[in-house]
């Protein structure tokens, strides 16, 4: 249920904040003064897209707030506790069921949406909407020519909505299954893909790379490649070591003995120059035999660089025959391997998915016949529930009807094995005919709202909102409306947009909006200030006595509140 609804900077309004009761609401004012503003700001609070000729002028921005008490709303709780945005305070459980709306709106054309504090995005402000209200507009009689929403009636009037869904996911499931049955066929058609698979596949499989060849085949091409080279280098590394020196005549080996000999001759001998003499000896032995090792494994082969070679120009042709890198080759034969058993298994699939398809069509039968059963049921009780309420609103012998049309069997729908048909007789004499071909925009307003108000009360939505459905009825139509609506204001909250005093009567509190100069005021009215807004309701405003005491009998036909219970704590009268 809406609990108070805070507006800043929208439109003619500068700042207005009102709270709203259980019951019937009725928002009442002359033409022009902004009645839907309110309504407005709760669509652009739930996510409706926005305008930026909507902010007010001189503003950089627009702010609307919007309190919700989700007590009687599981579906909206369980929503938020999934999202992390329920808001829950430890320390206060009575805000537990509180939910807090706010929508912030820039010049620029961007806006920022927040549910409990935490930002959110205006797709999800409109999904949780979807939970809190239930907006009907006085051109809403358009949307109920479509036969998707006269089905959408017809499963909340039934309440099976939830076996609709199951019919609808089992459905998704079928088509699916026929998806990929097609894709199997198209299949069937690509014979020149199985050769090509099969051409393919014999050439990579005859190359027979193993993994990493291709770079360990590099790693041999470069060093063949550099063989000689590092002979030659290895060579003349030994001939160095090896090489009498050219100042002793004497090898290296010769040198460093005899230099030893010498110093050991000294008095006292230079022990750290000998040690250091001994270091370098022993590394020279150390190199030469390393040297000499690495020179024994160098070898110059031809033949194997040849066959190195014409290895890697056959894998790299290949690769680029295909398309690939060298080094992918093994990774592309398994996929072109993975596919070619896909086709040859083709048959296999088809008989396979022959069956998923004959198993998915027999599980949406199973829902889809019971959800004709279940619809069939209401779209009697529907019937007879829209023309009694028809006929209650001025058209006494009208008859309205909720006609199920079987689809063709092999083209059921999501929505089951049948469309439907609303279809009215306005006058006496008259056959049923489709909403649609109603000449009188008066009756299919009247009729419209009697489908309305049937199916909102089934539609769990706590929060109904009228504006001006009532347009194109009367004086006498319109008390009838009124008390139709202060009904339903007993099972939800009802707020409704009025131009008729029969209507407004009829509300358990009373708002009124009035424009002077650039200030647009919003008062909640007290049962004294009821009656004045009435009258002039009935005669403008040029009041009489007579006009006074005509919606003061107004207000006790309707069976409102007496003045002293009417006034709420927690209403307010605001000036914007």
């Amino acid at each position: 249920m809406l609990h108070f609804l805070s507006i800043r900077n929208l439109a003619v309004v500068e700042k207005t904040d009102i709270d709203f009761q259980a019951g019937m609401t009725v928002i009442t004012g002359e033409t022009g003064a902004g009645k839907s503003i309110l309504l407005d700001a709760l669509n652009l609070a739930l996510g409706q897209r926005m305008d930026t000729n909507v902010i007010r002028a001189g503003a950089d921005y627009a702010e609307i707030s919007a309190s919700f008490d989700l007590a009687h709303l599981p579906g909206a709780i369980l929503w938020l506790n999934d999202l992390e945005l329920s808001g829950k305070s430890e320390l206060d459980s009575e805000l537990d069921n509180e939910c807090l709306i706010r929508r912030v709106l820039y010049k620029n054309g961007r806006s920022r949406a927040y549910i409990n504090g935490k930002a959110v995005t205006t797709q999800q402000l409109k999904l949780l909407g979807e939970f809190l209200v239930q907006i009907h507009g006085q051109h809403d009689h358009q949307l109920l020519l479509k036969p998707n929403e006269q089905l959408r009636i017809i499963d909340a009037f039934g309440q099976h909505q939830e076996l609709a869904d199951q019919t609808q996911k089992a459905h998704l499931q079928v088509q699916k299954c026929l998806q990929e049955k097609n894709a199997l066929l198209n299949q069937q058609s690509q014979e020149h893909r199985l050769s090509l698979l099969e051409y393919q596949l014999s050439e990579l499989e005859e190359l027979n790379l193993e993994p990493f060849e291709w770079e360990q085949l590099h790693t041999a091409q470069k060093q063949l490649t550099h063989a000689t080279e590092n002979i030659q280098f290895a060579e003349k590394a030994l001939s160095i070591l090896e090489a009498a020196d050219s100042y002793t005549q004497k090898d290296i080996a010769h040198l460093l003995y005899d230099l030893s000999e010498s110093l050991q001759k000294l008095s006292p001998q230079p022990k750290l120059i000998l040690e250091m003499l001994g270091v370098v000896h022993t590394h020279i032995q150390e190199i030469t035999a390393s040297l000499n090792h690495y020179y024994q494994r160098l070898e110059v082969d031809p033949q194997k660089l040849y066959d190195t070679e014409a290895r890697l120009s056959k894998i790299f042709d290949l690769s680029r025959k295909h398309k690939v890198k060298p080094e992918d080759l093994i990774l592309h034969l398994q996929t072109l391997t993975s596919e070619l058993e896909a086709l040859k298994n083709r048959e296999a699939k088809l008989a396979g998915i022959d069956k998923e398809i004959e198993q998915a069509h027999a599980h949406f039968l199973f829902y889809a016949e019971q959800l004709s059963c279940k619809r069939k049921q209401a779209a009697q009780q529907l019937s007879l529930e829209i023309t009694e309420r028809i006929q209650t609103l001025g058209l006494a012998a009208a008859k309205f009807s909720a006609d199920l049309i079987p689809l063709p069997k092999e083209k059921p729908a999501a929505s089951g094995l049948e469309s439907i048909l609303f279809s009215v007789s306005a006058n006496p004499g008259l056959p049923l005919q489709p909403m649609h071909k109603i000449a009188s925009g008066g009756e299919l307003s009247r009729i419209s709202l009697a489908i309305q108000l049937a199916s909102a009360s089934y539609l769990n939505t706590p929060t109904l909102i009228f504006d001006e459905v009532d347009v194109g009825i009367g004086g006498k139509i319109g008390a009838l409306v009124g008390k139709c609506l202060q009904t339903l204001g007993k099972q939800a909250q009802v707020i409704c947009v009025t131009h008729l005093p029969q209507v407004a009567a009829c509300g358990n509190y009373h708002i009124t909006v009035s424009k002077t100069d650039s200030k647009t005021e919003l008062n909640c009215l007290t049962q004294d200030k009821r009656s004045k807004e009435i009258a002039r309701m009935l005669e403008g405003f040029d009041q009489t006595p007579e006009t006074l005491a005509h919606a003061e009998q107004l207000l006790r036909s309707a069976h409102v509140l007496s003045p002293e219970k009417s006034k709420s704590k927690n209403q307010k009268t605001i000036t914007s």
